[in-house]
This record gives structure tokens, sequence and C-alpha cells, in this order.
């Protein structure tokens, strides 16, 4: 892959390779309860919504909005993170420090008639959005 140059904010990293492509990994996009396209990428959005408004479902009329939860008091816990492909990581998988719940998602398909898996490990926060936006 061709050595790449570009300006790159504090609040994302370029570093990973996923399938031949580079990625980025964002950290802060000055989102407090809102919803916005990514830098330089206007197909995709990114949400960081806590459930006083739930602004990444609010398009959604078919889903329920889920009901506020308690005040988070607890110290963080650690969670797996990483992206797993047929149960290889494809990611620099690790513990990361989490104030809120572990989460997956596993994603399956069928190609050719062969079964591939995509799975997600990350933190599911709670209310950090404006955190992250100071």
């Amino acid at each position: 892959m061709p050595e790449r140059r570009i300006t790159v904010p504090k609040q994302r990293r370029c570093d990973e390779i996923i399938g031949n492509d580079g990625t980025c990994h964002f950290r802060s996009l000055e989102l407090d309860n809102a919803c916005s396209g990514l830098p330089g990428d206007r197909e995709v959005t990114a949400c960081c919504c806590d459930s006083s408004n739930s602004c990444n479902i609010a398009n959604y009329a078919d889903v329920i909005t889920p009901p506020t939860p308690p005040p988070f008091n607890e110290f963080p816990i650690s969670c797996w993170n990483g992206v797993y492909v047929n149960g290889a990581a494809i990611t620099n998988a690790g513990y990361q420090s989490c104030s809120g719940d572990c989460a997956s998602v596993t994603l399956q398909t069928t190609i050719a008639g062969n079964q591939h898996n995509a799975t997600l490990y990350v933190c599911d926060p709670t209310s950090v959005c404006q955190a992250l936006s100071t």
C-alpha cells in the first residue's frame, strides 16, 4: 500500500489497515447529543447520544425510544474492544476502560455457500458525549 501523507486532527487516528484499506478511528467528533456526517465521508453519519434525547433513533418512527436509565455512579470497567472476522482479529484488539457496559454485535452472511461472521466488541457508553466534546 502506498504511503499516505495527510494532516490528521488529534481526535482521530488513521493507522489501522483492514482488508488493504486504511481506516480512521474518531475519538471525539464534537458531538453532544447530535448526529453529523464524518469529516471526509458524507456517506457515513456518526451519532453521540445519551438516552435523554436518543438522537441516534430520532428519525426512525418504528423504533421505540428507551426509558431514561438511572445515573451511572460506578467506577469504569474493562471491556474487550476489537473487530473479528470468522474468529480472527482484524484490528489491534485489547481492553479499554468503559463507563458503561461491554457490548458486542455479530453479523452473519453467506457468500458462495460459505457462512461468514463479523463481530464488533465495544464499550457501550452511557452519558459520555458531553465529556468527549470538551
